[in-house]
């Protein structure tokens, strides 16, 4: 059975991990001893025109990807581009001449990239280990998003809040970690930080490699009878969906395979790394073709 924390002990760890806040001086400190302004860390949200120029040109990319449409017998259509891709001349013109302003305090942006980073860690099917050697959940992607936005704002959820209030949005802003930033600056620095601070209070964590699942809702079992509202049609409806599931499940095995060889050709994820970096060892779970 998989162990979670409490919300109190979710922030009770939070707050021993940063008891100046995300963005405490002790942080700023360690991670950027010459200030925020002057930071690489700062280029996570304020990325130069050659930066917003490649994304921009990966934006186009995926769009192209979403228009290609696959048939039943697995032939692909291609829909006619409707955008050309971005002019780089164009393009870099206007992203040099827009000022660089920043919304936030130093501290606010510095503990936006921690908390970011943090969810990369403490989320995405990762585990914490405690010292007795036992795993623990922050919670789900969804819920540790949300602990992170509450921490960062200073304000605990209150004992007679609904967490799964999909009206509350505050968790959006952590969730799925640092991956629209991730390729804009080196984050090592933030992720050894985290870990050396684990690793203070005793704790050890266990790497996942990312693997899509598939979630799928039947209908609640009753008393009745199996003969009962027996309908012919639907039963072949129902066949079918389960040789689509089937093979959809099938394909992302294939993908998580092909996913595994591709990661034995590559240096390990920055993640990875800063945890040998800061612990001497690689993570449990890494690397993961190895049992």
């Amino acid at each position: 059975m998989e162990a979670w924390f409490t919300e109190e002990e979710a922030f009770a760890l939070l707050k021993k991990l940063f008891p100046e806040g995300l963005g405490g001086a002790d942080v700023e400190a360690a991670l950027c001893p010459e200030g925020w302004s002057k930071s690489a860390l700062r280029l996570a949200f304020h990325p130069t025109p050659e930066q917003q120029f490649a994304e921009a040109l990966r934006w186009h990319k995926n769009s192209l990807r979403l228009l290609s449409l696959r048939r039943k017998d697995d032939t692909e259509t291609t829909l006619p581009d409707p955008n050309p891709p971005p002019d780089r001349e164009t393009f870099m013109a206007e992203a040099r001449s827009r000022p660089d302003s920043q919304d936030e305090s130093d501290e606010r942006e510095l503990g936006r990239l921690v908390g970011l980073c943090l969810w990369d860690i403490l989320s995405d099917n990762h585990d914490l280990v405690l010292p007795d050697g036992s795993r623990k959940y922050l919670g789900s992607f969804r819920a540790t998003a949300g602990i992170i936005a509450d921490f960062f704002s200073g304000e605990e959820s209150s004992d007679n809040e609904d967490p799964w209030d999909f009206g509350r949005m505050d968790y959006c802003e952590f969730y799925m970690g640092t991956w629209a930033v991730g390729g804009r600056t080196d984050l090592a620095p933030v992720y050894r930080m985290i870990f050396a601070r684990l690793r203070t209070t005793g704790l050890d964590w266990q790497y996942a490699f990312p693997k899509l699942g598939v979630i799928r809702f039947k209908k609640p079992e009753t008393d009745d009878p199996e003969w009962a509202g027996y309908d012919p049609s639907a039963a072949l409806e129902e066949e079918e969906k389960e040789r689509e599931h089937a093979k959809f499940e099938a394909d992302l095995e294939e993908a998580h395979r092909e996913s595994l060889e591709a990661a034995k050709k590559r240096a390990p994820p920055v993640i990875v790394t800063a945890y040998h970096e800061t612990f001497g060892y690689y993570p449990p779970g890494w690397p993961p073709w190895e049992p």
